[in-house]
């Protein structure tokens, strides 16, 4: 077999946790808000008439008819209409680690008018639309289910390669390195777990300092930034391992860097 295969081409094999849940559209009368709220998903909000205004605890920004934005997992926001608004909105994942650090780190918070980028993805959001105005009734068949995915697939496809055009270690707004500290200290653990056999070398890895240097950020900086957050130190989320499956030496190298 491995003879007859020597000279096969192949495409990476991939098995993905893909989810879209909690789509709506909504009309809303200025005024109207919804509490302060987290989700371990990304959120999309796509604003077709009025204005819609997001308030994070460090940070607002208001996004217009024709715009949306993205919202990063375990982000703290608010949403309030500052006009009579109507709005489209979804939740999905893809557990990849390389897309979920790709848009924690993108710099453009909203998708403004009048942009390459957000005319190509707006479509996608109105056939997602079409879909739902088809369906009123609210009978989905494969074929509908189906179509959502690919247009949902299209957005996310635009979303990374838009983004990986821009230099994400600039302009990026505290609560955006907070994400990318997380995501880089997951990272590192993953590795530690996995990929190293040193046990004296795991428990000597300064983990914190490690991921500071990947993102060209100093230790105060981070934690500060990292607080403002998610309440507690850097320092501290590795110690939450205590609670999963990694092994004792993992927990032991971000305890004694402390």
């Amino acid at each position: 077999m491995t003879e007859l295969l020597k000279n096969a081409k192949r495409l990476p094999a991939f098995n993905w946790n893909y989810t879209f849940f909690g789509s709506h559209l909504q009309t809303v009368n200025k005024g109207w808000n919804y509490p302060k709220e987290t989700h371990t998903a990304f959120e999309v909000i796509y604003v077709l008439k009025g204005v819609e205004e997001i308030e994070y605890d460090t940070i607002s920004y208001s996004i217009n008819a024709g715009e949306f934005t993205v919202i990063v997992p375990n982000t703290a926001h608010r949403c309030k209409a500052a006009e009579d608004l109507t709005y489209f909105t979804f939740h999905f994942d893809l557990d990849d680690p390389s897309l979920e650090e790709t848009l924690i780190g993108n710099p453009k918070l909203v998708y403004r008018k009048n942009n390459e980028t957000t005319a190509s993805i707006t479509e996608k959001f109105d056939s997602m639309l079409n879909v739902l105005s088809e369906n009123s009734d609210g009978d989905y068949d494969f074929g509908d289910r189906i179509m959502i995915q690919i247009q949902l697939s299209q957005v996310i496809s635009t979303l990374y390669e838009s983004i990986k055009k821009v230099n994400v270690n600039v302009n990026l707004y505290n609560v955006q390195y907070a994400k990318r500290i997380r995501i880089a200290i997951k990272n590192e653990m993953q590795r530690l777990v996995y990929d190293d056999n040193d046990p004296e070398q795991i428990e000597n890895t300064d983990i914190i300092k490690k991921v500071c240097d990947q993102l060209n950020l100093s230790v105060g900086y981070a934690s500060r930034v990292f607080r403002e957050s998610y309440g507690l130190s850097p320092k501290a989320l590795p110690i939450k391992c205590e609670t999963t499956n990694c092994p004792e030496s993992v927990v032991k190298a971000s305890i004694q860097h402390q």
